[in-house]
């Protein structure tokens, strides 16, 4: 049974297909976003995991740090060493990035990132924070409040306009909304996230180069 709580909802049971060791909890929104907390035995990266309702069904949204960390994560050697050539003034896209490490990187070393994403990243910050404020953790050494707060941050960045330009579409309405964008980039990054829509959104993405 759920738990209602400031809005969200908790479903707690065991999930199918997955070992009796793996544990999770999904925080639900009313709008279809959901967060599901790995707390016990997760071997995928991240404790944390955001999926939202779309017109192919469930779309998962990554979190990829820079470098391997866990199972299916960081980036392709390739992309770190074309992200090293960026100087102050490129401009960078990532489409689908949902909250990779890749856009408080690109903060950090002088660039205002485009992020192109339909994400939910406002309603996905709260979930996060609610998770912190009724949790509690092991110290500040312990893995899930270490994910938690890294997802924040990056969440949180993301969100400030002077930092990044969100545009929190689908990449084929972005562009035709924001034609400006075309042929504008010294690199897009997609890391298979567009992969995950619909094959005419691979066009799209060479449009923006």
């Amino acid at each position: 049974m759920g738990q209602a709580i400031a809005n969200f909802r908790w479903d707690r049971r065991p999930p199918s297909g997955w070992s009796s060791e793996t544990i999770y909890d999904t925080l639900r929104s009313g709008s279809g976003l959901e967060l599901s907390y790995f707390y016990l035995h997760r071997q995928l990266g991240n404790h944390f995991e955001f999926r939202y309702s779309c017109d192919r069904g469930k779309m998962q949204v990554t979190a990829r740090n820079l470098d391997s960390i866990g199972h299916n994560d960081g980036y392709h050697p390739d992309i770190r060493d074309e992200l090293s050539k960026l100087s102050p003034g490129d401009r960078l896209i990532g489409v689908a990035e949902g909250l990779a490490e890749l856009v408080p990187y690109a903060c950090s070393i002088g660039l205002k990132p485009v992020v192109i994403d339909p994400f939910d990243y406002a309603l996905g910050l709260r979930m996060l924070k609610h998770i912190r404020g009724t949790h509690k953790f092991n110290g500040d050494s312990d893995t899930r409040q270490v994910d938690l707060n890294k997802l924040i941050y990056r969440a949180e960045i993301i969100l400030d306009p002077d930092k990044v330009t969100l545009i929190n579409k689908p990449i084929e309405v972005a562009l035709t909304e924001n034609q400006e964008l075309k042929g504008s980039a010294r690199l897009v990054v997609d890391n298979f996230g567009v992969s995950f829509w619909k094959s005419r959104e691979h066009d799209d993405k060479a449009m923006l180069e």
